[in-house]
C-alpha cells in the first residue's frame, strides 16, 4: 500500500497534486493486475517487462514500497524470459487492486 503520510510529507501536504498524480495513475493503469496476469499466461515477456517496469517506477515514486520489490523481480524475470517467481506474481496480482482502491478512496 502507498504510504500516504510519506507521500504527503514529500509534497508538503499538497493534496491536490497527490490527487492529480493518483488520477493520472488510474487513467494509465486501471486494471493493471489483469494485464500482468494476461501477459504472464500468454508468455508475453516483452509486454510483461514493460508493464512491470512502468509500475515499479511509478509506484516507487508514489511511496509504495510493499510490492515494488516484487515488481522489480518480475521485471527482471520477464527481461530474462523466465517466470519462476510465483510468490512475486501472486503478491503483485493481489496488491495492485488494493492500491487502486486506496487511490480511489483518497480521491473520494
Amino acid at each position: 500500500m502507498i504510504d500516504i503520510t510519506q507521500l504527503e510529507d514529500m509534497f508538503e501536504g499538497d493534496k491536490e497534486l497527490i490527487q492529480a498524480l493518483f488520477l493520472a495513475y488510474l487513467d494509465d493503469n486501471t486494471d493493471a493486475h489483469k494485464k500482468v496476469e494476461t501477459y504472464t499466461s500468454q508468455g508475453d515477456f516483452e509486454q510483461l517487462f514493460f508493464i512491470c517496469h512502468t509500475l515499479y517506477g511509478t509506484l516507487n515514486n508514489l511511496c509504495e514500497f510493499e510490492i515494488t520489490p516484487n515488481l522489480k523481480k518480475l521485471e527482471e524475470a520477464a527481461r530474462d524470459g523466465n517466470l519462476s517467481g510465483e510468490e512475486d506474481l501472486a503478491k503483485v496480482l493481489t496488491e495492485l487492486p488494493k492500491i487502486e482502491q486506496q487511490m480511489q478512496t483518497y480521491l473520494a
